[in-house]
């Protein structure tokens, strides 16, 4: 089975659907190894939350659970890539959901103007006001923490588009203030 080019893949999804036992499953894994390597080596680990070996198990799992939910290929040659599509999807979209989570674990007792200011290539952030500390807020809430509008926008009891022209609103303003900020600091040097 290692020449993939003269895999007669209909069949080997068929008996892997058949019986799915460690033999048919391993056969399948064997024969999409190359291509499971290449869909694998595109996922960034990220350790300590998730290794390459995470990635390459879970990789192989969700080959398998596609495998058995696939629908008859009008042609075989494609079902390689289907199945690896769809495993590789599933994955990446895994990983980026653990390491949001991730990342909502940090410690509690930092705001999230602190965190914004320690995440930033720049000095801390002073705002001035309370509707920076609130435009640093919603910057953060959406781009760090990655919170979805429809979430961000209950919260603040808005509709997602009002959330969305607020959230360019504050970004114009911190621009605008980054800019200047810099200004000031190149002119007392």
């Amino acid at each position: 089975m290692e020449g993939n080019q003269f895999t007669d893949w209909a069949q080997l999804v068929r008996t892997y659907k058949d019986s799915p036992d460690s033999k048919s499953a391993a056969e399948l894994i064997q024969a999409l190894t190359p291509q499971l390597r290449a869909r694998a080596a595109s996922i960034p680990a990220a350790p300590p939350v998730i290794g390459a070996d995470d990635i390459w198990q879970q990789l192989c799992v969700e080959v398998l659970v596609a495998a058995r939910t696939l629908a008859p290929p009008s042609d075989p040659q494609w079902v390689p890539h289907k199945l690896v599509q769809r495993a590789g999807r599933i994955v990446a979209r895994a990983v980026i959901r653990e390491l949001r989570l991730a990342t909502d674990q940090l410690d509690p007792s930092l705001t999230s103007v602190e965190l914004v200011a320690n995440d930033m290539a720049c000095p801390p952030l002073q705002p001035d006001s309370a509707a920076e500390l609130a435009d640093l807020e919603l910057i953060h809430q959406r781009h760090v923490l990655g919170l979805q509008y429809a979430r961000l926008s209950d919260a603040n009891g808005v509709t997602p588009a009002a959330l969305r022209q607020r959230l360019s609103r504050a970004r114009r303003r911190l621009r605008a203030s980054m800019a200047e900020s810099v200004q000031v600091r190149q002119t007392q040097k």
